[in-house]
């Protein structure tokens, strides 16, 4: 439940925000995102249109009618999700067909990117500046983003006025030095009421009525100049746990995506017997990728394994997809993939012991069992001679 005043809350402090960097002059921004969405609603649509800034409204993503848009419009600030500061980055003749030199600013929020697909994009457009935001929907829009003052690569930015932050270990408590990881926990006049007929998950989000229990792994680490910025590392619910170790999804993600096969990619936990968790791979193959799958899922499985420790390696498997399920806002929806990886395993399983059971009745130890032949005929009751 959100109300009026947690929305004016989130537009005052991103306003306030931006006016400590940004020019005072009106800028042209793109408007590509759903505005059903909370990042389009409150950041593009409410705080832009606040600060005076106009903004070209398209239908949707589409590259090429996107990239004509900034061009014909002079377009000056993104606001974009990372799957399409990826297609950017996997399109680069059709990007150099376009006159881009206006755009200065890439705003990228919803989840995170790579260090990798930052730098092909900072190769495509020298002359923008990539800066990362962090939010949610429970705190009406967002919490932190970076600026071009300070930056500092993978960072989320700094917390944005208003808000007070806390980060949590695993046992509950407060985590007092920076470079370490805790639960973010957030109080701000910004975070929403509750959850609509649902006090159980009200109060297991928002800790007595006024932190909100974010389900983020984050740092805090400071810059060059001193400052705090906020790194996310992983979402708690989303650590794989193999062996007792944990794997975290997006640093599998962000090396797969670097593979040119690779058009998409999200990595979920596949359950297992022995290890517990088991990392999996769903892929949509870039165009132009080899058809031969088996060969592919080698190729991917290796290109994870040379660099990186054996827990982390994807022996859950690596599966192609035509498309991966996302939100309208872009955002990966993990929870369908993990539940079609748990319907997958539980099949296999299945069908496992269904085979052994076969294979059971007609072998013994590896040796096939002889056909019953009646020897002697024991329905007599006859005695022998």
């Amino acid at each position: 439940m959100i109300s009026h005043r947690n929305a004016i809350a989130n537009i005052m402090q991103i306003v306030t925000y931006e006016s400590t960097y940004q020019s005072q002059e009106p800028e042209l921004c793109l408007g590509v995102l759903p505005q059903s969405h909370i990042y389009s609603l409150v950041v593009v649509s409410q705080a832009s249109i606040w600060r005076g800034d106009g903004v070209v409204v398209l239908q949707g993503f589409e590259l090429e009618q996107t990239l004509l848009a900034i061009q014909d419009n002079r377009i000056k600030r993104l606001w974009l999700v990372p799957p399409m500061l990826v297609a950017i980055t996997k399109a680069p003749r059709i990007v150099e067909s376009y006159d881009l030199s206006s755009v200065s600013i890439a705003a990228v929020g919803a989840s995170g990117i790579s260090k990798d697909v930052m730098k092909t994009f900072g190769e495509l457009l020298p002359h923008c500046k990539i800066i990362q935001g962090y939010g949610m929907t429970e705190t009406t829009g967002v919490v932190c983003f970076g600026n071009v003052e300070d930056p500092m690569t993978g960072s989320c930015g700094h917390l944005y006025p208003g808000y007070e932050a806390r980060l949590i270990d695993s046992e509950g408590k407060d985590v007092d030095s920076h470079n370490t990881p805790g639960e973010l926990t957030l109080r701000s006049p910004s975070v929403v009421l509750g959850y609509y007929n649902d006090e159980l998950a009200t109060s297991e989000a928002i800790v007595d009525g006024e932190w909100l229990r974010t389900g983020d792994l984050v740092e805090i680490r400071k810059s060059q100049r001193g400052h705090e910025h906020i790194f996310v590392v992983d979402r708690v619910k989303e650590l794989i746990k193999v062996r007792g170790l944990q794997v975290a999804p997006a640093e599998l993600e962000s090396h797969l995506i670097l593979h040119p096969a690779v058009a998409e990619v999200a990595v979920v936990p596949v359950p297992d017997d022995r290890a517990g968790e088991l990392p999996r791979a769903y892929i949509v193959r870039a165009s132009g990728a080899r058809t031969d799958v088996e060969a592919l899922r080698k190729e991917l499985s290796n290109h994870i394994e040379e660099n990186f420790a054996r827990h982390k390696h994807l022996d859950g498997g690596v599966e192609f997809l035509d498309s991966l399920p996302k939100t309208a806002s872009g955002k990966m929806q993990r929870k369908t993939l993990k539940e079609k990886a748990k319907a997958d395993a539980e099949a296999r399983k299945q069908a496992k012991q269904k085979a052994a059971n076969g294979m059971h009745s007609v072998h013994v130890n590896g040796v096939k069992r002889p056909e019953k032949i009646e020897i002697f005929d024991l329905s007599s009751d006859e005695e022998d001679d």
